[in-house]
């Protein structure tokens, strides 16, 4: 069973084997579920030009927007580990 690493020690994506798997590389467009917006913001990091996040729950989307200010905010850096 896959899990998500600690917040406060990594910023791993919540399934660490994605960047094997998907291989990533600037200019690509992915398409994720948002969930708790991990993925959608790893995805930014391992270099996608543009994510495209969806979910049927609007609070998912909420809480990735939320995510994503305090990111642009550099509210303070262990913040910014724990919201990956």
């Amino acid at each position: 069973m896959l899990e998500k690493a600690p917040c406060a020690t990594s910023c791993e994506l919540v399934f660490p084997l994605w960047p094997q798997v998907l291989q990533i590389q600037e200019g690509d467009v992915c398409l994720t579920l948002t969930s708790g917006g991990c993925n959608a913001l790893n995805l930014c990091i391992q270099g996608a030009a543009q994510v495209v996040s969806v979910d049927c729950n609007p609070a998912q989307s909420a809480l990735l927007e939320l995510k994503a200010v305090a990111i642009q905010c550099a509210l303070c850096p262990l913040l910014y580990r724990c919201l990956l």
